[in-house]
């Protein structure tokens, strides 16, 4: 049964449950019919051959009782001789039973007298077995000593007693039951035994244990049902991970911009209050005090810029106004615009393009202009100093659906360890973060964001000592339907958001 039930969905299982509920009570009970045929065959001899061998082993018995009847017939009233006769005839599958005055007088003890009476007419008739299966071998008339008529019959039964039917019947009903009760348990413990492991892991969860994990018992409904729960318990506690990382990363947030904060607004007060205590004491020192406080009071508008912005992107509350953007035009439009300036930086700035198919990507305008500031900001704060000339290359290539914009410069590099981060929210590198000149840290995490948000990726590849590259791609729009993969909705971001 196991291998018929084995992978099986729990509608075959049932179905076939029920039908061998059915069909095994009924091929039970047929054999049981052949072997009580089988049975009684083989008990019941043929008439003739039967008759003609209790005839053989009823001359012994006759010739004593022809004896008795001639010489000492009381004797056949005596109960106690006929008890010692039958134990005689019962030897040869025979017994005695005698009348008297037309009516039963004498029956052996083990015979059954109302059934002997019911058939005792058939029996005087002839040859013929009674009712009731007995059968006449001999019967002598005589007179008992008070001159009353009487008989005396020596009979046999038709066949011998065999296993009664109602017996056999039961047997193959009891184990039609039997097999019933072992088919229901095997199937209902492939239901409970399953339900009753998952509810114990839904208890679990209950608690807040999510690592109590089930095993998948069966390919049927239970099995699918169970593989759904360690599927669900899974996700959970992938959601509570990132819970914690984000509840982590929330409380990191909430003190790094504390500290990003106080610093200028630290130097803004000093040096407020050094004008006011008359330290500034020339016009050329307070001049130099007022601009190191409009430059710490630009970093910090610049920096809550950031972070409203990022908190935007964060919560997809920020509006893109896609367009088709030719690529090539942008780019040599950023170089123009950075270009000078950068150069006073001492940073010479330049652009190539392999762009053969010039096709257009689906883009904001502003926010991939943030994009390109943010990388070009960063590599800028990031120069080696003793390298000469700084260089800063913007290169367009292309796959078969996407732009590739590398930004690469001859910087100081980014270590290994560090250069999977570098796209996370307020990482700078700088563990202390002692060094404000360096940045908010949002910049590359909000290029990310925007970049994401246009359906595109971004990485960075860098050597310690050679530069950095830094890379993010952009969808081509569609030759054939004239449209992005990007749909100029205005509506806010609703995709891929970084997981810090």
């Amino acid at each position: 049964m196991s291998v018929f039930l084995k992978n099986k969905s729990l509608k075959y299982k049932l179905a076939i449950s029920h039908i061998s509920m059915i069909i095994i009570p009924l091929i039970l009970l047929g054999l049981a019919e052949l072997v009580w045929h089988e049975i009684n065959t083989q008990y019941e001899a043929p008439q003739n051959l039967r008759v003609e061998e209790v005839v053989k082993q009823s001359i012994g018995i006759t010739s004593e009782l022809d004896n008795v009847i001639s010489n000492n017939p009381a004797q056949l009233a005596d109960n106690r001789y006929l008890q010692k006769l039958n134990q005689q005839a019962d030897q040869r599958s025979l017994f005695v039973i005698v009348e008297k005055a037309g009516r039963i007088d004498y029956v052996p003890d083990r015979i059954d007298r109302g059934k002997l009476i019911s058939s005792i007419t058939q029996l005087k008739s002839g040859t013929n077995p009674g009712r009731h299966g007995y059968f006449l071998i001999k019967c002598r008339d005589f007179q008992f000593s008070d001159n009353t008529a009487g008989s005396i019959y020596l009979l046999t039964q038709e066949r011998p007693r065999s296993p009664g039917v109602e017996w056999i019947f039961f047997a193959a009903v009891l184990m039609g039951l039997i097999i019933n009760f072992i088919i229901s348990y095997r199937v209902a413990s492939n239901i409970i035994r399953p339900l009753g492991t998952l509810n114990k892991a839904t208890t679990e969860i209950a608690r807040g244990n999510l690592d109590h994990a089930i095993e998948i018992p069966s390919e049927d409904e239970v099995g699918e049902l169970c593989r759904s729960y360690e599927t669900m318990r899974l996700q959970l506690k992938e959601a509570q991970r990132l819970s914690r990382s984000y509840e982590k990363n929330r409380k990191e947030l909430i003190a790094n911009i504390s500290h990003d904060l106080k610093t200028p607004i630290t130097s803004i007060r000093g040096y407020v209050q050094g004008i006011m205590e008359g330290v500034a004491s020339t016009p050329e020192k307070e001049s130099k005090y007022i601009q190191t406080i409009y430059s710490n009071a630009v970093q910090m508008d610049r920096l809550i810029d950031e972070l409203f912005l990022f908190s935007k992107l964060d919560l997809k509350q920020l509006a893109f106004d896609f367009e088709a953007v030719n690529i090539e035009d942008f780019l040599h439009d950023c170089v123009e615009d950075k270009g000078y300036d950068l150069g006073n930086k001492g940073i010479n700035l330049s652009f190539a393009s392999t762009y053969p198919s010039q096709a257009p990507v689906w883009a904001d305008r502003q926010r991939l202009q943030r994009v390109m500031n943010n990388i070009m900001v960063n590599v800028e704060q990031h120069q080696d100093p003793g390298k000469e000339p700084a260089t800063l290359q913007i290169i367009l290539s292309e796959t078969d659906d996407e732009a590739v914009i590398e930004i690469k410069d001859n910087g100081q590099g980014i270590s290994q360890e560090n250069l999977p981060y570098i796209f996370d929210r307020l990482y700078r590198g700088d563990p202390a973060r002692t060094s404000p000149s360096k940045g908010s840290g949002l910049g590359l995490s909000i290029a990310k964001q925007i970049v994401e948000a246009h359906g595109g990726r971004i990485w960075a590849e860098s050597e310690i000592g050679v530069g950095t590259s830094m890379f993010f791609t952009l969808k081509k729009m569609l030759a054939e339907s004239g449209t992005g993969s990007i749909k100029n909705t205005g509506e806010t971001v609703n995709e891929n958001h970084i997981d810090s």
